[in-house]
C-alpha cells in the first residue's frame, strides 16, 4: 500500500492508493474467487475512507445535500431516465496514428431509474434500481444484466453496487467506487452515483458535446435551463476528474461525464 500526496491550490487532498488500481480486469478475473472478493474489500474500505475524508475537509451538505439539489428527499417510486455513452479510450488501441489514440463516443444506451427503497433515521440510505430500455437507435448494453442497483445514502454516498444476472437473477456484487471488474460491459458507463461537493462548484459553462452525442440532443430537443443550475467539477478517487452539471428541482445531474463516458438526463418522472 502506498500513499500520494497531491496539492492542489491551497487545498490538500490524500488518496491512499493499493496496488489493487494497478490491476486490469482481467487481473481480477484470473484471480480465485475467495481472493478476489477480499481485494475488492479492501479497494472499497481504502476508497471509502477518501470519500468520508474529502467529505469532512470539503464541507458537503451532507444531509441538506438532495434537498438543495432535488428539493426534496427521494421517495419510494420516484423515476427518471438516462441516457449514457462509453468513450472507447485511444491509448487501448494497438496503433500509433494520432488520429485513433483520441478517445471517442462509444455505444450508448438508455436507463431507467427507479428508487425502490429508503430509509430514513440516523444511517439514511436509498436504493435505486437500474435498468436497461430498448429504444429507437438504442439496444440493451448488456442483455444478460436484469438490473444495477444502487445503494447511497442523503449526501450522494454510493456503498454497495449490486448486480443481477442472467434469467435466474443471480446476484453479483461490484466495487461501488469506480474498480472496475468483468462482471459487465456496464461497469464502463458512467451510471453510479455522482458525488457532489459544493467547494468545487464553478460558474456554469455550457458542456463541449462529441458529435455523437450532440446530433442525439439535437434530434431529442434536450437543452439545459443555464439560470437555474450548478455546476461542479471536480475528481474522482483516482484524480480522474468529474464534470457535473445539476438543474434544480431535478432527481439526477442534467449533465455527467466522467473518465467512462457521459450521460444525460432526459426524463424525470417522479411523483
Amino acid at each position: 500500500m502506498s500513499s500520494l500526496l497531491f496539492i492542489q491550490g491551497n487545498r490538500k487532498k490524500i488518496f491512499v492508493m493499493s496496488a489493487l488500481y494497478f490491476f486490469s480486469a482481467t487481473a481480477f478475473a484470473a484471480m480465485p474467487e475467495k481472493e478476489y472478493l477480499l481485494q475488492l474489500k479492501t479497494a472499497n474500505e481504502l476508497a471509502l475512507k477518501k470519500k468520508l475524508y474529502s467529505s469532512r475537509t470539503d464541507q458537503a451538505l451532507s444531509s441538506q445535500l438532495l434537498m438543495r439539489l432535488f428539493g426534496r428527499y427521494y421517495q419510494v417510486g420516484d423515476t427518471w431516465t438516462v441516457a449514457a455513452w462509453q468513450f472507447e479510450h485511444g491509448m487501448m488501441r494497438m496503433t500509433g496514428a494520432s488520429n485513433q489514440t483520441k478517445s471517442q463516443v462509444g455505444r450508448g444506451g438508455v436507463f431507467k431509474y427507479q428508487v425502490t427503497e429508503v430509509k430514513n433515521g440516523t444511517h439514511p440510505q436509498v436504493v435505486i434500481q437500474v435498468t436497461q430500455m430498448e429504444e429507437p437507435g438504442f439496444q440493451r448494453v448488456d442483455p444478460n444484466v436484469q438490473y444495477l442497483q444502487l445503494t447511497m445514502n442523503d449526501s450522494l454516498l454510493q456503498s454497495e453496487k449490486i448486480y443481477s444476472i442472467g434469467p435466474n437473477s443471480q446476484l453479483r456484487t461490484a466495487s461501488p467506487n469506480g474498480i472496475h471488474t468483468e462482471i459487465s460491459p456496464l461497469e464502463l458507463y458512467p451510471l453510479d452515483t455522482p458525488e457532489v461537493s459544493f467547494v468545487n462548484k464553478i460558474p456554469f459553462k455550457a458542456p463541449d458535446l462529441p458529435s455523437t452525442i450532440q446530433k442525439f440532443v439535437n434530434q431529442t430537443g434536450w437543452q439545459l435551463n443555464s439560470s437555474n443550475t450548478l455546476q461542479f467539477e471536480q475528481d474522482d478517487f483516482f484524480g480522474r476528474p468529474i464534470d457535473i452539471i445539476w438543474e434544480l428541482g431535478k432527481p439526477w445531474p442534467s449533465f455527467l461525464k466522467t473518465s467512462n463516458g457521459i450521460a444525460i438526463l432526459l426524463d424525470r418522472s417522479t411523483q
